[in-house]
């Protein structure tokens, strides 16, 4: 990626939200649905 520096990519994490599977929502056009992701470190 453009705006890392050569090494930088080890010390990053990348999450990313999908809308799969059983509870996949499907939108007609002009519907809309909201999507959050909630995310913790534990010790």
């Amino acid at each position: 990626m453009a705006d890392f520096g050569d090494d930088e990519w080890q010390s990053m994490v990348c999450i990313e939200t999908a809308n799969v599977a059983l509870l996949s929502q499907t939108l007609n056009p002009g519907e809309s649905h909201v999507m959050t992701a909630a995310v913790s470190l534990l010790p």
